[in-house]
């Protein structure tokens, strides 16, 4: 549901590698959108290579089509070094190539009939006959006697920036309202960072200044649409924007506008791909989000969840302790960030376990948020929340004041995470033997403990101390 982004039937916004170049010079007849000669003007789609090389327009969402209905495909086309095009429409191909004129643009016309029990189109391809190139423009799908246009996505001239995508933003409408109904909260992103990430490199510049405009006209759409809503409890600026890019007065404006137009006053946030204390400091924005992955490549560290997010969760709630911190991202990968292959044998997800409560009992304001959250869906691994969620259910954590406590044992069989209140205390006792790593992979089962003492400096006799200890 990217409102405003770089959707096309040719590419999306977080993999942009369409086939668009420079439209060569005009030299048919008149069109009234490009003039009769544009050599640096608009872009369009190229076709290069050998026989048989192809491109598709696939946009982001299926084209409803009537059965035994005739749809009318047309464009234009120019072509190179002899190739002839080829179209192919979710698999019937079209079998008399089309021709070209070398160098000159010409317009080109097919009849489509959709058969029985064909309602949804999702891909229509272009194939070359013949080594070349094919430039393509000015692509259309129409019922053939009239009706709307379906390829409008294949419009690769078309504005981006302050174009809202209606049907996005319905599903999202939609989504508002199921989180009503389901009692979540939700922080939107608004932003699609790889619109604005390059126009920002440097304050002060015409782009850098023109996207804080086009993101303004964007937050009052979202505040007009969507900001009635309770269950709306953040707008969210960006997913992971390059930390390096001077963004606080893109921060600082867009708060202030915010301040202004919003009368619900919603938390502010953003994202940066690497931790960003300098966001997390900004007056401008209400929360602090980092995100955090057990790879590899960070050591032996990864094997051990709750010592490591625990660790983070400290760092982060240092740099930001007097607003809501958040582990907004976090999951189990390999050094390429994707899914890591251990996922397969920790299958009742310690990893995640053991980083929901480290994050809680660290200091954050919530459990680690898991990245492959349909994982969790399809094998039905809700029960991991259960015990944290039992756990927390009655604290009152705005009124308790907490803070992390230091903490020592007798030995070293136990570790400890604290939250010391000023009239109650919250611990989580574990075995640091027992780490997803040495449980799920190595398949060592954890010894028996006795004996065991634990020591908090500075616990009152009288505080009142709720404790799990805690058998996964």
């Amino acid at each position: 549901m990217a409102i405003e982004a770089r959707k096309s039937a040719w590419g999306r916004s977080w993999a942009w590698k369409p086939p668009i170049a420079p439209r060569p010079a005009y030299a048919g007849p008149f069109h009234p959108a490009y003039g009769l000669d544009a050599p640096a003007g608009p872009s369009c789609i190229k076709l290069a290579g050998e026989d048989g090389a192809q491109v598709s327009a696939s946009p982001t969402r299926p084209l409803a089509v009537r059965p035994g209905t005739h749809y009318r495909l047309a464009g234009r086309l120019l072509a190179e070094g002899g190739a002839r095009l080829a179209i192919e429409v979710d698999g019937l191909r079209d079998a008399m190539p089309i021709d070209g004129e070398p160098g000159r643009w010409v317009a080109f016309e097919r009849e489509l009939e959709m058969p029985g029990g064909r309602w949804w189109l999702e891909r229509i391809g272009f194939r070359l006959r013949g080594a070349g190139a094919i430039f393509l423009a000015d692509l259309s799908l129409r019922e053939a006697g009239g009706g709307s246009e379906l390829l409008g996505q294949a419009d690769v001239n078309r504005p981006v920036a302050g174009r809202y995508d209606q049907e996005d933003s319905a599903l999202l409408d939609r989504l508002i309202e199921a989180a009503e109904a389901s009692g979540i909260y939700l922080q939107i992103t608004v932003v699609t960072r790889n619109l604005y990430m390059d126009d920002l490199k440097k304050d002060g510049e015409p782009a850098y200044d023109a996207s804080i405009r086009s993101v303004k006209r964007l937050l009052r759409y979202a505040v007009a649409r969507w900001g009635w809503s309770t269950h709306v409890a953040a707008w969210e600026y960006f997913n992971e924007m390059d930390p390096g890019r001077p963004t606080d007065r893109f921060y600082r404006e867009l708060g202030e506008y915010l301040e202004a137009i919003d009368p619900y006053r919603h938390l502010r946030a953003t994202s940066a791909w690497a931790p960003n204390p300098r966001d997390w400091a900004h007056p401008k924005l209400d929360t602090a989000d980092m995100h955090f992955y057990l790879r590899p490549e960070i050591g032996d560290a990864w094997k051990d969840a709750a010592s490591t997010v625990a660790e983070r969760a400290t760092f982060l709630r240092a740099r930001a302790p007097a607003k809501p911190a958040l582990l907004a991202e976090f999951g189990l990968a390999d050094d390429k960030w994707g899914r890591s292959e251990y996922l397969a044998k920790d299958a009742r997800y310690l990893h995640l376990h053991d980083a929901l409560w480290a994050s809680a009992m660290a200091g954050l304001s919530g459990g680690a948020m898991a990245w492959w959250w349909e994982d969790l869906d399809r094998k039905d691994r809700y029960g991991v929340y259960e015990g944290l969620a039992a756990f927390v259910a009655d604290i009152p954590f705005p009124e308790a004041r907490f803070r992390p406590a230091a903490w020592a044992t007798r030995d070293d069989r136990l570790r400890v995470l604290a939250l010391l209140g000023e009239d109650r205390a919250c611990l989580w006792i574990r075995d640091p033997s027992a780490t997803w790593w040495r449980t799920a992979v190595e398949g060592a089962a954890p010894p028996r403990i006795d004996g065991a003492a634990i020591e908090i400096p500075g616990f009152a006799r009288d505080i009142a101390c709720k404790i799990v200890l805690d058998r996964r």
